[in-house]
């Protein structure tokens, strides 16, 4: 979850950035690779992926998180967009300031506070397509533990024993929650 996120919230945030703040032919082939990624949905990425060289906790992260990419790119390029265009930044540019500096101190806070919102949502997402992943076979190691094995192995138990499933499901509930509260508790702060 943590692996996948934050390769998206990164990698997203500084493509939709570069492609806001350079714009012209940079802009356009960044939204080209951004839409071309999603039109892959990120479930059957994983699945593809999974097929052709199986799949671990850590390529599980980054397959996840580069297919969860595109959301990211739109999102920071339009608020790049709408920053790049005021006043202040148009004078520092007159001023010779550093492209550099103007991404680190005025683009950066002003994408990053309200994409924080769109990651508790992606983290949340992470989690329910990995345990998705892992119930229908295609987890870690089908003999660990894992919330989603799980679920799978004790569905047939659903009747005479409904708490077998019911911890798991609880457990990918919580932590997906978990990830939304943090991160909207985290846009709610003033800086």
């Amino acid at each position: 979850m943590i692996l996948a996120t934050g390769l998206s919230a990164l990698a997203g945030g500084l493509l939709g950035m570069i492609a806001g703040y350079l714009g012209g032919p940079t802009r356009a082939l960044i939204m080209l690779a951004t839409d071309l990624v999603l039109i892959v949905p990120t479930f059957v990425g994983a699945l593809i992926f999974a097929a052709l060289f199986g799949l671990t906790p850590v390529s599980a992260g980054i397959v996840l998180g580069l297919f969860g990419i595109g959301p990211y790119v739109n999102q920071a390029c339009a608020l790049t967009e709408a920053v790049r265009g005021r006043a202040f930044l148009q004078i520092e540019t007159l001023l010779g300031t550093p492209t550099p500096v103007i991404v680190a101190r005025h683009i950066a806070p002003a994408v990053m506070r309200p994409l924080a919102v769109y990651l508790g949502a992606s983290a949340a997402n992470a989690v329910l397509a990995y345990a998705g992943l892992a119930f229908i076979g295609l987890g870690v190691d089908t003999t660990l533990p894992d919330w989603g094995t799980m679920l799978y192995d004790y569905r047939v138990h659903l009747s005479d024993h409904p708490l077998l499933v019911l911890w798991p499901t609880l457990g990918i509930a919580i932590l997906a929650l978990s990830a939304h509260a943090v991160f909207d508790e985290a846009e709610g702060e003033t800086p």
